[in-house]
């Protein structure tokens, strides 16, 4: 009996109605979390180097390679004996890392505008809702409006492509971290919730994981050594939305923050990247999984696109990766997520 496909079910997004790249790093598989005394030097040479940014900022040393589950992200730094936050209002101004991630240094999201029977209408600004449309009448204040809304959407809209994670240790110890936020994307999803969809539906198909299993344990140097080291471990299922079935491209910085001193509210910090820029992955480490994660889109193996109404293929991504998918299998997947502009009846 032939393969019969079912029809590929499509979680649609309805909107409301990133200078110069770095070099490409390959990674490769790691041996995978270790315990006790931190012995990283043993592992060759580091995948990045610690820059930092201002005087009192930890020097130090980035491994990256892909775990059986994810990504194993590894650090030696130097510098005094870390002072952990006590509590999570604490984790900004003590010493902690922060590790960003995204799946493209751009995201590409369709013109402001609308489609209908008349075709497509783009804005490039406010000012063209006085051509838009000519089919029909137009509120033009109410279009003005709605196209400043937009801008403001989008801007929270995008970060739901990337994570930002804070993560420090427990104060005393040197065991797997209790204190791990992910500041980025979650902060935006509740202000597209409040002040762009309150009380009625928001595109919760983009809405972050919140126990994502994403931590940091800390490991002692030698008794003698200054600074410490730290693992992070990111599974698949903790990623952002991803524009390819290949899971191999990935945008990485890492940040290292040192105590605050009195009366500053974030302390000295050193960085993976050469120019850093908040929120930016094109300014991030590009690097690519040799044994990445496929994903296949059903059995009949649909291609990661999304056509809209005129035709014309549409950003898709995959979001999330199955929990408990592998490096280097092929795992079957039967939804993705697709951006597409508004009718007009939705205006």
């Amino acid at each position: 009996m032939g393969l019969i496909c079912r029809r590929l079910l499509l979680v649609i997004l309805v909107f409301h109605a990133w200078g110069q790249e770095a070099p490409v790093t390959v990674i490769h598989s790691g041996p995978g979390p270790q315990q006790g005394k931190i012995i990283l030097r043993s592992r060759g040479q580091p995948t990045f180097e610690l820059i930092p940014q201002s005087s009192g900022a930890r020097s130090g040393h980035i491994w990256v390679s892909s775990s059986p589950l994810g990504l194993l992200i590894e650090g030696e730094v130097d510098g005094p004996k870390p002072k952990w936050p006590a509590t999570r209002a604490e984790l900004l101004s003590k010493d902690h890392a922060e590790i960003w991630l995204a799946g493209e240094s751009k995201l590409d999201l369709p013109p402001i505008g609308w489609g209908n029977q008349f075709g497509e209408t783009d804005l490039k600004s406010e000012s063209d809702c006085s051509n838009a449309n000519g089919q029909r009448q137009l509120n033009i204040d109410a279009c003005k409006g709605w196209f400043r809304e937009q801008v403001k959407y989008r801007e929270q809209f995008k970060r739901l492509f990337i994570r930002q994670w804070l993560l420090a240790s427990d104060p005393g110890n040197y065991s797997p971290s209790v204190r791990t936020v992910e500041a980025y994307a979650n902060a935006a999803m509740q202000n597209i919730a409040a002040n762009f969809f309150p009380g009625v539906y928001a595109p919760t198909a983009f809405d972050p994981m919140s126990n994502d299993g994403v931590g940091m344990t800390v490991l002692q140097t030698g008794p003698n050594e200054p600074g410490y080291g730290f693992q992070i471990g990111i599974p698949y299922s903790a990623f952002p939305p991803m524009p390819s079935l290949d899971i191999r491209d990935l945008w990485i910085m890492v940040d290292v923050f040192s105590d605050a001193p009195d009366g500053k509210r974030m302390g000295a910090f050193s960085t993976s990247v050469l120019h850093r820029r908040f929120g930016d992955p094109s300014a991030f480490n590009h690097v690519q999984i040799e044994h990445p994660l496929q994903l296949q889109l059903t059995p009949c193996a649909y291609p990661l696109a999304q056509p809209d109404l005129y035709g014309k293929d549409q950003p898709a991504f995959v979001y999330p990766v199955p929990l408990g998918a592998r490096e280097g299998e092929q795992v079957l997947i039967d939804k993705v997520v697709s951006v597409l502009n508004p009718a007009g009846g939705y205006l």
